[in-house]
């Protein structure tokens, strides 16, 4: 082998195992202001943190301003999934600042995740980075919900704060319910913008809006209903966008500057999540967001029956996405093996796995 191969073999397998030893050195760090834990607060662990770790916020009002410092970490709450822990899990910048900054370029290895964030001048904050956001709770900030993220936001709810929702964004927006902000649902100042799957109503500046024609935006079946300046500016309805209302189970709403938060999962005959009883409930109407999503994005963890297309807003895709009412199955037919109400080859081919199978004792008795 000449040198330089050997140099260059040499040098990949340095890397090779500083990147192995990095990830096998990453740790789980606990997070608890009421109990033991390994740290107390949210910032201190992102400051002993390395790149690969994952901190866990247990419920509490974290009153803090964190930086995730271009750390490629995980902050979580202990359920993202469970509405009710994202919103006794908060991070509340207490009126100074903004709650949560990424300026230190940061990509989708850096994650925030399954919480609350509240009382700032700007709820997230991002310059020249690109965080994941993920189940979150923006809401009740001073200024903007999101700002300038490059990132992916994906199923959070941006609501009732005093700015505008999410501005000037440059990544993807999807399935994210955004509601009864003071500024503009989302504004697109300077980049371009997907934003698909999502539910924009009730802002009180336009519900989705350009800077200028020559900003480029993507839009693709949202739901953009009754924002109190109109629904567009300076940017066409999507594909498919439609333009109704959702039908929540609670609608949030402003009593002076005091923001009361509501329910946003979608109405649905068939089921939909009472997230206060754990339990799913029946009501007496369906929501038209619901199936209402793009029907090449992946219906994910919803559960049957689902129309086998995404539903709109923060819990599309999710374990508590409301469920399709569909068409009604009177009574099953006595071959339909798989209870889909009808009989098919898939009821033919489960009855040919069971061919001659017997079960009577003694099995002498299966063929005489």
């Amino acid at each position: 082998m000449d040198k330089g191969n050997f140099t260059a073999l040499t040098i990949t397998m340095l890397l090779a195992a500083g990147l192995a030893a990095s990830w096998a050195a990453a740790r789980t760090i606990t997070i608890d202001c009421n109990g033991p834990s390994d740290f107390n607060s949210i910032q201190e662990a992102i400051d002993d943190a390395i790149n690969g770790d994952t901190i866990i916020v247990h419920p509490c009002i974290y009153y803090e301003n964190i930086n995730f410092k271009g750390k490629g970490i995980t902050v979580t709450g202990i359920d993202p999934n469970d509405i009710n822990i994202i919103h006794t899990t908060v991070i509340d910048a207490n009126g100074l600042g903004n709650v949560i900054t990424f300026d230190h370029m940061e990509d989708d290895a850096s994650v925030l995740l399954g919480l609350t964030i509240q009382n700032g001048e700007t709820g997230i904050y991002c310059e020249n980075s690109g965080p994941l956001i993920e189940k979150c709770l923006v809401s009740e900030n001073a200024g903007d919900g999101i700002y300038e993220s490059s990132g992916q936001v994906r199923n959070c709810i941006v609501s009732g704060n005093l700015g505008i929702g999410l501005s000037n964004n440059t990544g993807h927006v999807t399935n994210c319910t955004v509601v009864g902000n003071k500024g503009h649902g989302i504004w697109i100042q300077s980049g371009p913008l997907v934003v698909s799957n999502s539910i924009i109503v009730k802002n009180s500046g336009y519900g989705l809006a350009r800077n200028t024609w020559e900003v480029a935006g993507e839009l693709k079946y949202n739901n953009v209903h009754n924002n109190l300046t109109g629904d567009y500016y300076g940017i066409s309805a999507g594909t498919n966008d439609i333009n109704q209302n959702p039908r929540f189970v609670f609608d949030g709403y402003w009593i002076d500057d005091e923001w009361v938060q509501g329910d946003y999962h979608l109405l649905s005959t068939a089921g939909r999540w009472d997230p206060n009883t754990q339990i799913w409930v029946i009501d007496d109407m369906n929501s038209p967001s619901i199936d209402a999503g793009d029907p090449l994005s992946s219906i994910g963890a919803e559960p049957s029956p689902n129309g086998a297309i995404i539903n709109q807003g923060a819990y599309g895709g999710t374990a508590q996405a409301s469920k399709s009412a569909g068409p009604l199955c009177t009574q099953y037919p006595a071959a339909d093996f798989n209870k889909d109400c009808r009989v098919d080859f898939m009821d033919f081919a489960l009855l040919a796995e069971d061919w001659l199978e017997c079960n009577l004792i003694p099995g002498s008795a299966c063929w005489e």
